[in-house]
This record gives structure tokens, sequence and C-alpha cells, in this order.
């Protein structure tokens, strides 16, 4: 053996050591440390782990829980626990950890309206875990910078009234065959039990399908199929501390990750192919991402992100409204005569009459606003200089 391959190999150890005891121990002492200063306080780090542990036992306890039996605006306990306790010891700002990434909880408005408007660089967007990446693609939500500009710039137009308008024909089509199959049910019972969260997730899937990659639902069916299985394999991991490497070894669940991207990418690489081979579709999202110069991996990546978060967010949404239709039968009637009203004759709804639902329309625009704030706003810090 080489005289020199011993201390070589003890001082490469050495420094990985180091390395490792600065970045897990020292920098996230200083973080916190500054922060405490300032009167920001939250639960303690723990070395590699942060607070991943409680986080994971708080989240498991509330889901074995059985479902609320009324319903309550007061559901922070049961969807965020960890929130819901921390917040009561150490007050609306606080500090937690990811693992050794500091998270820093803001919950005034005055304060997230300042934080969204720095434009220091200090700020930044929450960037997804790799493990996260499988799942939504490194599409527009997880871009940063020049390249997000290029990719916005690109989807923009797809989304210009004129041409969600000229969607509505499709929108209509599929809500219509919903509706149809739950008058057929009310026919044969006089009262009938819907899960209207799997439905319009059904729903949104087929609109998307139709509306932004022109392809019917039975194409795009199999991918959100794979992309649930994929959703459910992410919220898995993520309730556990990413630890770097971990995700190229060959564990059971990183071989269904990597099956399971492998297969949605080559379904959607072949809607490509056939769009390409068609001409395009100057009304879908899918054309415009093509002609746009975008690589082919690129645009793959965007229709992962659209596909889930598209789908995700119109059947939520569509829930949410039900929901709290249900609970105000004075505005639902009030919304269904409007409906009524303006719709004579049981016209088909289209863009034109969209402004003269003065009840409808602001009761869902509110309703979207609303939806689209989460309870609270988790904002990562750059570490700079904190000294």
């Amino acid at each position: 053996m080489h005289p020199f391959i011993l201390p070589v190999t003890l001082v490469i150890l050495l420094f990985i050591f180091i390395k490792f005891i600065y970045s897990t121990i020292w920098i996230p002492y200083k973080i916190q440390r500054h922060f405490y200063k300032q009167g920001i306080k939250g639960p303690g780090y723990l070395p590699i782990y942060g607070n991943s542990v409680e986080f994971k036992g708080e989240f498991d306890q509330s889901y074995s829980k059985k479902p609320m039996g009324y319903f309550s605006h007061d559901i922070v306990h049961r969807v965020d626990p960890c929130y819901h306790k921390w917040t009561a010891m150490y007050g609306k700002t606080l500090l937690f950890w990811h693992g050794s990434t500091p998270k820093l909880v803001l919950a005034q408005p005055e304060m997230l309206k300042e934080v969204y408007l720095n434009k220091s660089g200090h700020v930044v967007k929450v960037k997804f875990p790799p493990l996260a990446e499988q799942l939504f693609g490194k599409g527009l939500i997880d871009l940063h910078g020049e390249k997000w500009s290029v990719h916005r710039k690109i989807a923009n137009p797809a989304f210009v009234m004129d041409r969600v308008k000229s969607w509505i024909p499709e929108v209509v089509d599929s809500a219509q065959k919903v509706l149809k199959k739950w008058e057929d049910e009310t026919r044969e019972r006089y009262e009938i039990e819907v899960d209207v969260l799997k439905e319009f997730h059904f729903l949104s899937a087929e609109i998307l399908s139709k509306t932004a990659f022109g392809s019917n639902f039975e194409e795009g069916k199999h991918i959100f199929e794979l992309q649930d299985q994929q959703a459910a394999l992410t919220l898995q991991a993520l309730r556990t501390v990413y630890i770097p490497g971990l995700r190229f070894l060959p564990t059971r669940d990183n071989r269904k990750r990597w099956n399971v991207e492998k297969e949605t990418r080559q379904l959607i690489r072949k809607l490509i192919e056939r769009d390409r081979r068609e001409g395009g579709n100057s009304k879908c999202l899918l054309s415009f991402l093509l002609n746009g110069g975008l690589p082919v991996d690129e645009v793959i990546d965007e229709c992962q992100t659209f596909y889930f978060a598209g789908k995700e967010a119109v059947a939520i949404f569509l829930s949410w409204t039900l929901l709290l239709l249900a609970l105000h039968p004075e505005w639902q009637t009030k919304a269904r005569e409007e409906v009524f009203r303006v719709c004579k004759d049981d016209e088909i709804p289209n863009g034109d009459i969209l402004n003269d639902l003065k009840i409808v329309r602001p009761a869902i625009q509110i309703n979207s606003n609303l939806l689209n704030y989460s309870l609270w706003s988790l904002i990562i810090i750059k570490y700079f200089d904190l000294s």
C-alpha cells in the first residue's frame, strides 16, 4: 500500500465529518440563535431529523382519528396538528425544522405582504424535494428566474379569455354526463349518496384531457391513475427526513417511484408524438408548449405539473363549493333561481351569459380566491450571514 493513501483517506474523512458537523449542527444552531434573539421561537432543533419525528407522529395520530361528525371551521387541529400545537406554545410566528432545513411560519397579513413584495433575493420560493419532482415534474411551480419566465411566457397564451371560452362546449359536455349519471341514479332511489370529490376528480380529469392536451379521457385516465400512485408515494416520503443519496438506492418504494415515473413520461411522450403527427391543436396547451420551442423533456415536465395540479385544484374547488352550498341552502336557492332565469328553456351555458350571473359568478370567484390561500405560509429563508 502506498504510504500516502492512508493519510489522504483520513484527511478526506475528516473533511467530510467536519462539513457534516458544520451543516447539521453549527449552522442550524446559529440560525436558531439568530431568530431566538428576535423573540421568534419554536420546537427545538434535533440534529439531522429536525422536527420531522414529531411532525410525522402528530400527523399519523390525526389521520388515525375518525372523521369529524359535524361541520366546523375549527379544523386546524385535524388538518395541521403541528401548526395548531406549536402556535399555541410559541405564537403565530415561529421557526421549525424539516431535517436541517429551517422553515419560518408567518401568519400576519402585513408581514406576508412585505415578504412577497421583497425583491432582495433573501426570500425564495420553496423548492420541491427531489422526490416530489417525480410527481410534479420540473414545471412552472418549481422553476425559478429566467427559466420560469420563459415557460410562463410560452404557456400564458393558452389561457387567454377567448381561448378559455372556446373550451366551454367540452366542459359542458363532460359536466352533463356527470349530471345525467346522478339523475339516472335518483330515478332508481329517492335518495343517493355521492362521493363528490371522487366524481369531480373524474370530471376534472376528463375536461383537462380534452382541453389542455387534446386527448380523450381514456387516454388520460391511465396517466391520472399513475399520478395518484405517485402522489401516495411522494406524501409518504415527504413525512420523513430526506437523506441525500437515498433516492438512488433500489429500495422497494424507490423502484415503484421509478417505474411509475417512467410509465407516466412514456404515456405523455406518446401524446406529444400524436400531436405532432396530427399537426397540433391551436386550442390546447400541449401544442403551445411544443410550438414554443421547449425541449421534449421540459414539455413532459410541464404536462406532469398541469395534469396533477389542474385535476386536484378543480376537483377540490368544486367539492368545496358544493359543501358551502349545502351548508347555506338560502344561497343555493338564489343561485339555482338565477341559473334558471338566465339559461331560459334549458339553454346550454356559454361564455356570453357568464356576465349575467350576478350571484353565481361572484360566489365562485370569492370561493376560488379563498381556496387559493392556505391556512398559513411556510417560507424558507436563504442563509447568508446571520451573525
